[in-house]
């Protein structure tokens, strides 16, 4: 049975990381561990605890028999939440859309976490509402999507939607073993980017044969591709190196113009190993 965290300190974004988990948790069997970090010294432990029984009834009332548990961890964010998710499947937080600042002041900084967790993490947007749309996910060329595409085709396959492979690109793929000497014409090099993608969908076919997927093929930005596409889609799916948030990656460029931007949850889901 898949294990969810759910990072939650009472506040409306957090709520909305509920809801995400709630509508999950009626299409997947799984337990829930809803946990709140709270330092020792500042904060009523009290107050924190009837926090977490109002989460968890807010759970259990939506979908009865659901397994969850909660936790008080005195520490500080992100690393006590990214310490404890380490054994879980999924970490889910919340995050205010436009009010970085407000994020930072609560020590939440939902780019931290999603860039330090080794779990897959969920960014699930104040106000989050259901949508029926595709489940997007960034196809990079460098590797670094390849667990990226697995579970955002696991996703698409237990919610009955379809699964879109967007691959956004400027020049050469970065796969190629060294730069060709001659400059490529822009219809080789849509060639070469559209077979990548054909493949990673072949891919997709193979394994999860049921699941109805669209190659999303586009010489852009990614950032810009993918803030697009989220507009339309369930739920929005990007890779990492997990190099940190201020030393490159997917989460420390693209995953920094996302997270607080855009209306769809964001999944950050890191390289293997």
């Amino acid at each position: 049975m898949e294990k969810v965290v759910v990072g939650y300190d009472g506040s409306p974004a957090a709520e909305s990381a509920l809801d995400w988990v709630t509508d999950r948790a009626l299409r997947a069997a799984m337990r829930v561990e809803v946990m709140l970090v709270a330092n020792t010294f500042l904060s009523d432990q009290a107050d924190a605890d009837h926090r977490l029984e109002q989460a968890k009834a807010r759970l259990t009332t939506r979908v009865p028999g659901l397994p969850v548990e909660t936790t008080r961890v005195d520490g500080v964010m992100p690393g006590s939440l990214v310490q404890v998710a380490a054994g879980a499947d999924l970490l889910v937080v919340g995050v205010d859309r436009g009010h970085p600042v407000r994020a930072a002041l609560h020590g939440w900084l939902p780019q931290r976490v999603s860039a330090e967790a080794a779990t897959p993490t969920c960014v699930v947007p104040r106000g989050w509402v259901a949508v029926d749309g595709a489940v997007t996910v960034g196809l990079a060329d460098d590797g670094s999507s390849e667990a990226a595409v697995d579970f955002a085709a696991a996703e698409a396959d237990a919610a009955s939607r379809p699964l879109h492979l967007l691959h956004a690109w400027f020049g050469p793929l970065s796969t190629d073993a060294a730069p060709d000497p001659q400059p490529m014409s822009m219809r080789r090099l849509h060639t070469e980017h559209q077979r990548f993608a054909a493949d990673a969908a072949d891919r997709v076919r193979g394994v999860r044969p049921g699941v109805e997927v669209h190659v999303v093929l586009t010489q852009a930005n990614p950032s810009t591709a993918l803030a697009a596409a989220s507009r339309l889609s369930s739920l929005l799916v990007i890779g990492t190196h997990r190099r940190g948030i201020l030393a490159g990656g997917l989460v420390g460029s693209v995953g920094l113009d996302l997270i607080g931007v855009i209306s769809a949850p964001l999944c950050v889901v890191p390289l293997r190993g």
